[in-house]
């Protein structure tokens, strides 16, 4: 049996179809209650995304919005690949995030 791809080696187009994939089972997951698993497709979905984002629109120092997460603020110290990583306004514990997760807009609720 193959190896699965990494995200990072995969084209956009495998990347758009990972994507899909993962949203269509994260569904079935938690329409079945398993949040937890459906939480862990919904972050791979995130890092996924970020693979097809240029991680130059994400400014260090940058304070960002956290899709998923209303009210928190993440200030961005600096950058791995697709994952930045700060500190969050409500902990002051390091945190990193794919850089798909973050938006300038405060998110939907």
């Amino acid at each position: 049996m193959k190896p699965e791809k990494l995200l990072s080696e995969m084209t956009k187009e495998e990347l758009q179809e990972e994507m899909e994939r993962l949203k269509m089972r994260g569904v079935e997951l938690f329409e079945a209650g398993d949040f937890d698993q459906a939480m862990v497709l919904r972050t791979r979905w995130y890092l996924a995304a970020s693979y097809l984002m240029d991680p130059n629109t994400i400014e260090i120092g940058g304070e960002y919005f956290i899709e998923g997460e209303p009210g928190s603020i993440f200030t961005v110290s600096h950058l791995d690949g697709v994952m930045a990583h700060g500190t969050i306004s409500s902990n002051p514990f390091p945190a990193a995030y794919p850089i798909a997760m973050l938006t300038k807009e405060p998110p939907i609720e």
